[in-house]
């Protein structure tokens, strides 16, 4: 099976140096099921944090059905985690 054959069958995920850099710097991460935020998190490594396993998290992780990555210009900035987890406490 080559490179684009995986690419195809959903085996392999493909992302642009953008996507890239944006999952390796600080931001909010979001676990999705529809438009309801089942978990919100933030971190200085947003990708590695969002797809790590963690037995506090990993109910929403599991039940989550995409994972919404909000990139921040810093850690500090990072903290408007806060603000998405007060949005959910009032919608859900």
């Amino acid at each position: 099976m080559n490179i684009r054959q995986h690419l195809a069958s959903s085996t392999a995920i493909e992302l642009t140096r953008q996507q890239a850099d944006i999952l390796s710097g600080p931001g909010v991460y979001l676990y999705m099921q529809g438009d309801t935020a089942l978990y919100v998190g933030s971190s200085k490594q947003l990708g590695w944090r969002a797809l790590k396993r963690c037995r506090l998290i990993e109910p929403a992780r599991k039940a989550c059905e995409t994972i919404l990555f909000l990139p921040c210009l810093s850690l500090a900035s990072g903290s408007n985690a806060a603000i998405y987890r007060k949005c959910i406490a009032t919608t859900t």
